[in-house]
């Protein structure tokens, strides 16, 4: 898997805005019997850097937000 980080590293970048408010958006949920297939993914994707998980602090605030 390592071919994959050569090829798409820093290929490109996306420009956030943090003045924008994020968007929330509806769960997509996982099929039971794909649950363990999917998590295995994303934490092979996420190792080798070609993803990074979502901060949890922007969804709390979020969430935060919404309540007031």
């Amino acid at each position: 898997m390592s071919f994959i980080k050569e090829i798409f590293y820093n290929l490109s970048q996306d420009d956030i805005n943090p003045n924008i408010k994020p968007v929330r958006q509806k769960h997509r949920h996982v099929p039971h019997h794909l649950r363990k297939f999917v998590s295995e993914k994303i934490q092979k994707i996420t190792s080798i850097n070609l993803i990074t998980p979502a901060m949890l602090l922007l969804r709390d605030q979020t969430i935060k937000e919404e309540t007031f």
